[in-house]
């Protein structure tokens, strides 16, 4: 039973870890297409900033209120809806038609992308309480070489 525990561990582990990594290449997808995005939507330097900062607003204003969420529904619920929610919005990226549509969207795939950090971040203590996921412990002050 143990061994069945432990392999569920680290595929849960695993996804999270992975909804990450899609995560990140999701954020940093914008910023790479940006100078494509401009010009097919015509933005201004103030509008593409504008794009910009609706999806910070939307991804830093949400993480109390996902913590929370998270933990009232399970880390594995509020993950499956947030992949769920920020692959939507990956996919509305090809049916924006101009700025302001964009902006909207990237506030929502801002709040979609907090959520999911938020999530796979708690699903590591909920799966992890065992030692062969903790991290290693640092020593005490004199106590040998520092990670």
């Amino acid at each position: 039973m143990q061994a069945i525990l432990s392999q569920r561990r680290y595929q849960v582990l695993g996804t999270a870890w992975l909804a990450w990594f899609v995560n990140y290449l999701d954020r940093t997808k914008t910023a790479a297409l940006l100078p494509l995005i401009i010009v097919s939507l015509g933005m201004t330097t103030k509008q593409t900033g504008l794009v910009l900062f609706w999806f910070f607003l939307g991804y830093a204003s949400v993480q109390p209120f996902a913590g929370f969420l998270t933990d009232l529904v399970g880390p594995k619920r509020a993950l499956a809806l947030a992949v769920g929610a920020f692959s939507v919005f990956t996919w509305t990226m090809a049916l924006v038609g101009n700025w302001q549509e964009l902006a909207l969207r990237n506030l929502l795939f801002g709040i979609a992308q907090g959520f999911e950090v938020t999530a796979g971040a708690r699903s590591r203590p909920s799966w992890c309480r065992s030692s062969p996921c903790r991290s290693p412990r640092r020593p005490g002050p004199g106590g040998g070489r520092s990670w």
